[in-house]
C-alpha cells in the first residue's frame, strides 16, 4: 500500500479530526463540522444525521453493533479499519489493517491531480456518504475550504424498471445486449437520455430507439436517392442555390450549431436527436 495514505490520515489530525478506537482509526463528522472553515455533507446537507443514508452508503460491515460501539458518532468514518484474523492487512502506526474505502479514492486522485480538482464524478448513488466523506477527509487533510469545484453525478442504469444488480441477477452484458439489437441501437438509446437521469434498459426503450434509427435510416436513403438521380455528368447536373436550397442550407447550419451548444451543456443527450428531428 502506498506510504501517502498514511501520511494523509496522519494528517488529518491537524485539526483534531481523527481518533483511535479499538484498533481503528475514525474521521471525527462533528468536529469537522464544528470548525469555522469546514461544513459536512456539502453535497447532500439533508442526509447529515440519516441513518439509513449512512448504512445504506457504509455497508453492513461498518454499521454492525460493534463497530458502531467503536464511533463516538454514527455518521463518523472510518480512515483505517483493524484487520480481523484472516483477512488481508498492512502494518501500519495503529496496527495491522486496512484503508478506509473513502480515503483509498481521495488519496489516488490527490497523488495523481494535486490538492484541488476541477471536475470529480462518479454515479449519483455515490454523493452520500462516499463523496461528501472525500470532501471532508481531503479539505482537513489539506486544510482547505475546497477540494472539488464541480461534482457531476450520471443517473443509475435500471433493467424493467429495478437497479441493475448481480445479486438481483438481473445484469445483462453488452454482448448480450448485442444478440438483441445493434450497437447503433444502443448508442440511441443511451443519446435519448440526459446522464443524469436514469436509464432503464427494457424493450419500451430499445423500441423507442429503433423508431429513431428508423427515422435516420430512412431520411439518408432518401438523400441518396436525390443525390442517384442528379446526373452531375451534365452541364445542368450542378444546380445553382435557390431561395430553398438557401434556407435549408441556414437550417442545417442553425441544427449543427444547436448540437454542438447541446454537447457543450447539461442536456446533451436529450438534445441532440430533438435538435436533428425537429427539421
Amino acid at each position: 500500500m502506498d506510504l501517502r495514505e498514511f501520511k494523509d490520515i496522519g494528517k488529518v489530525y491537524t485539526i483534531h479530526c481523527r481518533y483511535e478506537s479499538n484498533g481503528s482509526v475514525y474521521f471525527d463528522t462533528t468536529t469537522f463540522s464544528q470548525h469555522p472553515d469546514h461544513t459536512y455533507a456539502k453535497l447532500v446537507p439533508e442526509a447529515f444525521g440519516d441513518v439509513d443514508a449512512i448504512n445504506e452508503g457504509e455497508g453492513e460491515l461498518t454499521v454492525s453493533a460493534a463497530h458502531v460501539k467503536e464511533k463516538r458518532s454514527r455518521n463518523d468514518f472510518a480512515l483505517w479499519k483493524a484487520s480481523k484474523p484472516g483477512e488481508p492487512f498492512w502494518d501500519s502506526p495503529w496496527g495491522k489493517g486496512r484503508p478506509g474505502w473513502h480515503i483509498e479514492c481521495s488519496v489516488m486522485a490527490s497523488a495523481v491531480i494535486g490538492p484541488h480538482m476541477d471536475i470529480h464524478t462518479g454515479g449519483v448513488d455515490l454523493k452520500f456518504p462516499h463523496h461528501d466523506n472525500e470532501i471532508a477527509q481531503a479539505e482537513a487533510c489539506n486544510q482547505d475550504d475546497q477540494w472539488v469545484n464541480y461534482f457531476l453525478h450520471s443517473g443509475h442504469l435500471t433493467i424493467e424498471g429495478c437497479k441493475m444488480s448481480k445479486s438481483l441477477k438481473n445484469f445483462i452484458t453488452i454482448k448480450e445486449a448485442l444478440k438483441q439489437n445493434t450497437a447503433r441501437q444502443l448508442r440511441l438509446a443511451f443519446l435519448l437520455h440526459s446522464w443524469y437521469a436514469t436509464l432503464d434498459y427494457s424493450q419500451n426503450t430499445m423500441s423507442e430507439a429503433m423508431q429513431v434509427e428508423k427515422t435516420f435510416s430512412e431520411f439518408f436513403l432518401t438523400i441518396k436517392d436525390v443525390i442517384r438521380s442528379n446526373d452531375t455528368s451534365k452541364p445542368d447536373g450542378y444546380l445553382k442555390w435557390t431561395s430553398v436550397e438557401m434556407q435549408l442550407n441556414a437550417s442545417f447550419q442553425e441544427r449543427k450549431e444547436a448540437i454542438h451548444v447541446a454537447m457543450c451543456g447539461k442536456y446533451i443527450l436529450t438534445s441532440i436527436p430533438v435538435c436533428v428531428l425537429v427539421y
